[in-house]
C-alpha cells in the first residue's frame, strides 16, 4: 500500500533525505517548508502520516501538533517530530504531551524510520484506505477516514466527520481485519446518527457478508476483544 506522508520542514536539505528515505519504503513525500503549506495540503490531499520539524519560522513545530492534534487524532494520522538536536530530552516530553506519536532525530537512517513506521502500522496507528461505493452502482469513490468505536458479532459501530448515509457500502481494509487475511470487507451501513459536534456515527451490519467472509468474523471478534477494545482510547484504533 502506498502511503502520502507530509514533510514539514523549513530545511530542504532535510526534507530532500527524509523523502528519499520515505521513498524506500513505498511512501510519497509531500514536501512542505512551513506550516502554512501543511495546512494547505491537508485541505486538498489525502495524508496517512506527518513528519514534523520543531524549529520553523512563523509558526513552530509545537504550535502546529496543537492545531492538528484534535484532527489527527480523529482522522487516525500519526504526527512524528523532528529535531537536529541530539540532546533535547525536553522536546521529547513537550512532542508526547501534545500528541505527538514518536521522534525523531535529523538526519534520520533509513532503518531507523522503516522501524518507526513499521511500529506505528502494528499499532493501527496509520490509517488503510476505506473507499465508499454508492449503491446507485456509480464508480465515485471517497476516501473515509473514521474511528472505530465498537466491534460485535454483528457489525461495526464507526464515527467519522464526512457524511454517510444509510444504505451506502463501505468498504475496509484494515490491520484488525487484514490479520486474519480478511481484505476488502463490504458492509452496508444501517444506521446513521449525527451527534453535537457534526459526526456521523453509523453502524455496518456484517448480515449480508459472503460465508466465507463471515466465518472468520467471530475469531477477529474475540481478537478484538483480547488485543484493542482496551486500547481504543489511547491508540484510537481506525477501520
Amino acid at each position: 500500500m502506498i502511503l502520502n506522508a507530509l514533510i514539514v520542514d523549513d530545511n530542504m536539505i532535510d526534507r530532500t533525505i527524509l523523502s528519499k528515505h520515505l521513498n524506500n519504503l513505498d511512501i510519497i513525500g509531500i514536501e512542505c517548508k512551513d506550516a502554512y503549506e501543511a495546512l494547505d495540503k491537508l485541505e486538498t490531499m489525502s495524508i496517512e502520516i506527518i513528519f514534523l520539524d520543531i524549529k520553523m519560522p512563523a509558526i513552530n513545530g509545537f504550535e502546529l501538533l496543537k492545531r492538528l492534534n484534535k484532527y489527527c487524532q480523529r482522522n487516525n494520522i500519526p504526527i512524528i517530530m523532528m529535531s537536529a538536536c541530539r540532546l533535547d530530552p525536553q522536546g521529547v516530553i513537550q512532542s508526547f504531551r501534545l500528541g505527538a506519536s514518536d521522534f525523531i532525530v535529523k538526519p534520520t537512517e533509513l532503518n531507523t524510520l522503516r522501524d518507526k513506521v513499521e511500529n506505528l502500522k502494528e499499532k493501527g496507528k496509520i490509517s488503510r484506505i476505506t473507499k465508499v461505493k454508492f449503491p446507485n452502482n456509480n464508480e465515485s469513490q471517497m476516501v473515509l477516514p473514521c474511528q472505530l468505536i465498537n466491534l460485535d458479532p454483528h457489525g461495526i459501530t464507526a464515527v467519522t466527520q464526512h457524511k454517510v448515509n444509510k444504505g451506502e457500502i463501505i468498504k475496509i481494509n484494515n490491520p484488525v481485519f487484514s490479520r486474519h487475511e480478511l481484505y476488502d470487507l463490504e458492509l452496508t451501513v444501517e444506521k446513521v446518527e449525527q451527534d453535537d459536534d457534526n459526526e456521523y456515527i453509523f453502524f455496518l451490519s456484517f448480515k449480508n457478508t459472503p460465508d466465507h467472509q463471515r466465518e472468520k468474523i467471530m475469531p477477529i471478534y474475540k481478537d478484538y476483544l483480547k488485543n484493542y477494545k482496551n486500547h481504543i482510547a489511547h491508540d484510537q484504533e481506525i477501520i
